[in-house]
């Protein structure tokens, strides 16, 4: 379960020792992941051209805050800083990326500093698929997926490739007060598929989606805060033949980390292992309203952090929207630079939407995370 899209079912039993724990086969993530190595990269600073700098490897691509994408891949990054040669506040990135090593991914955005305690972006996004993802997402939610099973009306899943192109546009913020801290990220998504079902037979439709998500951090003592969130993303709702002729209204990202409960979005201390992947919002493709409160304690050498929040299908049937109620409890002790306990625990309480056909979900996790 990741990306806003939840899952209740269960890994068989007899592949557990031949999967990683992300959910990939052993050969898979050693293909995917470069023999499990997470960066390697070359950074080139010029000294006589101190405000640019050029980054190549593999490598972390953050857009959107994270909730577009925030993962790990081949790529470039470029960056300029005006403020090293006019004293003006501007920066601009622009990202060159090879997603899976095989669809390109660009992005470009605009920073402006206008003091130490705010700061704006705005961003753009566009991305080729060459590795039918879309159709792969198709697939694997069919028994899920309300835009998968409209569409399984029309098309043969099994046998589908896809030529798709997205592009996201958006804005951010951070703003500091003398004990409040603001975030803010909006973005629209657009996209063009196209679903090849046969050689001589092409299934067309488009993709719009929006995107809200905010968080106020209140330090009330120097180690212990409040943080009110609130997340939403578009979901669809309308009849096949609307979504057949017309476009689908479910925010689209590719692979976000969207911090805000570890059940639902596949977050935590163990987020680095979660699997994330290119999906619809919500479940069924029906978007999710979030609203939910979390408290930090951070003494200098542990973290602990608690959440309680609330789940809605924005785009869900009258009297079946509500996805539940989770509660997290995570915890970080750092025993020095290179070593730290994590542990967490997790509850999820279906609502309305599941038609009780979902009980109670729980994780809990214990490791260690060591920094080389």
């Amino acid at each position: 379960m990741s990306s806003g899209l939840l899952r209740f079912d269960d890994i068989d039993s007899d592949r557990r020792s031949e999967i990683t724990s992300n959910g990939e086969s052993i050969s898979d993530a050693w293909k995917n992941q470069d023999l499990f190595l997470r960066e390697t990269y070359f950074r080139y600073r010029p000294i006589e051209l101190p405000w640019f700098w050029l980054q190549i490897g593999k490598q972390c691509f953050i857009v959107g805050n994270s909730l577009v994408l925030d993962h790990y891949e081949w790529g470039l990054k470029l960056k300029g800083d005006w403020d090293f040669l006019y004293d003006f506040p501007l920066k601009l990135n622009f990202d060159l990326v090879a997603i899976q090593r095989e669809s390109p991914f660009f992005h470009l955005q605009l920073t402006g500093t206008f003091s130490k305690a705010h700061e704006v972006n705005a961003f753009g996004a566009y991305f080729i698929d060459r590795s039918n993802s879309f159709s792969e997402i198709l697939r694997s939610s069919a028994s899920q997926s309300l835009v998968s099973r409209i569409l399984e009306q029309f098309i043969d899943l099994e046998t589908l490739t896809d030529t798709s192109r997205l592009s996201w546009i958006g804005l951010s913020g951070k703003h500091q007060f003398s004990k409040v801290d603001v975030e803010w990220t909006t973005a629209m998504e657009l996209g063009d598929v196209t679903l090849h079902v046969t050689p001589t037979r092409d299934f067309h439709f488009n993709t719009r989606g929006f995107l809200f998500d905010t968080n106020v951090t209140i330090f009330l003592e120097k180690q212990f805060s409040l943080m009110p969130f609130l997340h939403f993303s578009s979901g669809e709702d309308r009849p096949s033949q609307e979504v057949r002729d017309g476009t689908v209204e479910s925010f689209i990202s590719l692979f976000p980390l969207i911090d805000r409960t570890n059940i639902f979005f596949g977050s935590g201390p163990d987020q680095d292992i979660s699997s994330r992947s290119i999906s619809f919002s919500g479940v069924d493709a029906r978007g999710v309203l979030t609203p939910g409160i979390s408290v930090f304690w951070q003494p200098s050498q542990f973290y602990l952090k608690g959440t309680i929040a609330t789940l809605w299908a924005p785009s869900g049937e009258t009297g079946k929207k509500h996805y539940g109620w989770e509660a997290n409890l995570d915890f970080v002790f750092r025993f020095n630079r290179y070593l730290d306990f994590i542990a967490e625990g997790n509850f999820f309480v279906p609502g309305s939407f599941f038609d009780n056909s979902a009980s109670l979900a729980s994780s809990f996790i214990i490791g260690v995370d060591i920094k080389i």
